[in-house]
């Protein structure tokens, strides 16, 4: 499956040429994520010509696959996403590729961050399953150097980042030489699980990687984590959960100790929903309160809160 593929980095010691103009380059990843997103992974083994590999592609699978003319829909998969990653590398090491409106022009999910510097490319990896992973590609190009992240054989310690990707990348500013941004992060891990979470990334010249992560994991639908940012720079970020077997529930404080609520059993957990209140400040996250929100019997439903 093509979720044995672990990230992997290389550090761009110097810019590749010209070769292929951007327009080129950009058709190219545009073309190849088309072909990758067509294959339907349960459907029936393809006719090998009609599978529209290259003359290198059909070496590799006769030499694994002696004497088939069909091809599984996974092996297939696997041979676009080979091209997908060509493209990818391909583009981050064009030095124009900063200068175009990626979010338009590149047919997948961009998070380009306002200062310039940080790039993520996704895309669902089409497993067919109710795990909605992704497939994440980064670049970043800053005064701590330059770094990609894709799919390559393993994952090296200078570049941490999540392996679905993130949905929405800030840019914080720079301090001591260091660079931080502050994420959101989601994703579907089966039918009633969703995780959810933010945090702070941090690019220094050893590298990139998560230097703060908060992470709920819930069965709920719906948003969790609401961000507030202020004009000054100072940020407050709520995060409203049902507790579950997903996660440790929550401290209700005096209220969950005393009498001015029935006992657990009389008082079933799905009747209060856990509030946590945080403050980004000067790089940094604060958790600043802590608590529970209890149901009014003649008010609205914990959900609507």
């Amino acid at each position: 499956m093509l979720r044995g593929l672990l990230l992997g980095c290389c550090l761009l010691t110097a810019m590749g040429g010209k070769a292929q103009s951007l327009d080129t380059l950009i058709s190219h990843f545009n073309r190849d994520i088309a072909l990758y997103e067509s294959v339907y992974p349960f459907q029936e083994p393809i006719p090998l010509d009609s599978a529209g590999l290259n003359a290198k592609e059909r070496a590799e699978f006769f030499e694994n696959f002696a004497g088939s003319d069909k091809i599984y829909p996974t092996d297939l998969q696997w041979a676009y996403l080979s091209r997908l990653n060509t493209s990818v590398q391909a583009l981050f090491e064009h030095p124009d590729l900063y200068s175009r409106d990626l979010k338009t022009e590149l047919n997948a999910e961009i998070q380009f961050t306002d200062d310039g510097r940080f790039l993520q490319i996704s895309f669902e990896e089409n497993t067919g399953g109710t795990y909605r992973s992704q497939l994440v590609y980064y670049h970043y190009r800053g005064p701590q150097g330059q770094f990609s992240l894709s799919n390559r054989e393993e994952e090296p310690q200078n570049f941490v980042l999540k392996s679905d990707g993130y949905t929405s990348i800030i840019a914080l500013g720079t301090k001591n030489d260091s660079t931080y941004y502050f994420f959101t992060a989601y994703v579907r891990g089966c039918s009633y699980c969703f995780e959810e979470s933010f945090g702070l990334i941090l690019v220094t010249e050893e590298g990139i990687k998560e230097a703060y992560n908060y992470t709920i994991d819930s069965r709920s639908w719906g948003e969790k984590i609401d961000v507030d940012f202020s004009e000054e720079g100072d940020s407050l970020i709520k995060v409203r959960y049902l507790p579950d077997d997903l996660n440790a529930g929550c401290q209700c404080g005096s209220l969950e100790e005393a009498s001015t609520h029935p006992d657990q059993e009389g008082y079933p957990a799905q009747d209060r929903l856990c509030k946590l209140l945080f403050r980004y400040h000067q790089f940094q996250i604060y958790l600043i309160e802590e608590g529970c929100i209890y149901q009014d019997p003649l008010g609205q439903p914990l959900e609507e809160y």
